[in-house]
């Protein structure tokens, strides 16, 4: 009996680490000696960790195959604390499938379970995962709310591993909601931790999220170098899942032919799991190889944008507020908006795309500023040759 005890242990620890094969090889090892010596209740303990495994490789069906027996068992036994344990794995699958109310059903049950038996623990880890249903549902405030909660609990029981990984979810509501400072300040700290717990799958997908903050903040290059580490460790410890986000977002930092291969990537495997994100990342590849649209441009629009690019390269601010104060109507309209992200979406290199970030950048803060008044038009330029500055470093 301790020999299954022993191999679901090392399972369990491979698992944290991200190395799912081994984790595996392992569970399975420890599942068969508990078959052998009739421990039902350890069989449930150990399908349960088996299906997580499935779960994090991309595997959904098989995840919930494995869970399902688990919580039968569970049941069966009367294992309560472990059919809190379970019904959360199995919201964390139907997460992650799309199901996100059918994710709150299950993560509700288990956290009444949870609260019953006092298993702090698992109560932190089921808070987390019913934040980021909210958080997926666009519900951010509702998020933190439960992030925050698990978070407290995570450090009040020394879950050092389950911290990075709040902290690390705290840390994206922060960059969707435009707060970078903050983002990075959360991101950094769960970074930390999970190198520090040794958590590879975490560490990967923290980097990915401060690569998208560097995205955002239009530091392409940096954002690369974090998107490149993050898609080493995703194809190290074989999560697939998140090796097709990282490819996705690289997709938005580089030109055409390239963003097509990585799209394309993303796409196979989202389709290989059945996921949601699939379709997302079909549209995206349709936008990709469909035909450029500056044949049907209307000449006025791509003449007004070529002539403020033109001297956005040449880095002539004065030249550019006078090409803006000439075509404002036309260069702050939805259709430049459209035209602008068209051709990005089309750019064949790296110079051609940072050429029409730089405009987008320019006429953002143009449309941030609003129209100046004639009297504030000296103020006006200034600021401009600040925004100018910000944009060519």
């Amino acid at each position: 009996r301790w020999e299954g005890l022993f191999c679901n242990s090392l399972g369990v620890w491979h698992s944290n680490r991200g190395e799912r094969e081994a984790a595996l090889r392992y569970l399975k090892d420890a599942l068969e000696i508990r078959k052998e010596v009739g421990d039902r209740a350890g069989e449930g303990g150990v399908l349960s960790n088996i299906g997580l495994v499935y779960s994090d490789l991309g595997q959904p069906e098989e995840a919930l195959r494995y869970l399902e027996e688990a919580l039968e068992i569970r049941r069966e036994v009367g294992d309560r604390a472990g059919e809190g344990g379970t019904l959360n794995n199995i919201g964390r699958v139907y997460s992650d499938l799309g199901q996100k109310e059918e994710a709150l059903r299950y993560y509700r049950e288990a956290l009444e379970i949870l609260k019953e038996v006092g298993d702090r623990a698992g109560e932190g880890t089921t808070l987390n995962n019913i934040g980021s249903v909210y958080d997926a549902l666009g519900q951010k405030e509702e998020a933190l709310r439960y992030y925050r909660e698990a978070l407290e609990i995570r450090r009040e029981v020394g879950d050092r591993a389950g911290e990075g990984k709040t902290l690390g979810n705290i840390g994206d509501v922060y960059r969707r909601q435009w707060q970078y400072g903050d983002a990075l300040r959360y991101l950094e700290e769960a970074l930390e931790i999970l190198k520090e717990v040794g958590d590879r799958a975490g560490e990967g997908g923290t980097l990915n999220n401060i690569g998208r903050v560097y995205s955002d903040l239009g530091r392409e290059e940096e954002a690369l170098r974090y998107y490149r580490e993050a898609l080493e460790i995703h194809r190290e410890v074989g999560n697939l899942d998140r090796e097709a986000v990282t490819l996705y977002d690289m997709g938005y930092l580089v030109g055409r032919e390239r963003a097509i291969e990585y799209v394309r990537r993303a796409l196979e495997i989202w389709e290989g799991m059945g996921s949601p994100n699939a379709e997302i990342a079909l549209r995206r590849l349709v936008e990709l190889t469909s035909a450029a649209p500056s044949d049907t441009t209307p000449p006025g629009l791509r003449a007004a944008f070529d002539a403020l690019s033109e001297l956005l390269d040449a880095q002539d601010g004065e030249a550019a507020m006078a090409v803006l104060e000439e075509h404002r109507d036309i260069l702050l309209s939805e259709e430049m908006d459209r035209l602008i992200e068209e051709r990005i979406s089309l750019a064949e290199d790296w110079e051609s795309l940072q050429a029409l970030k730089r405009a987008r950048a320019f006429l953002q803060g143009q449309h941030e500023a609003g129209k100046p008044r004639r009297k504030a038009r000296k103020r006006r330029r200034g600021g401009l040759r600040g925004l100018l500055r910000r944009i060519f470093g």
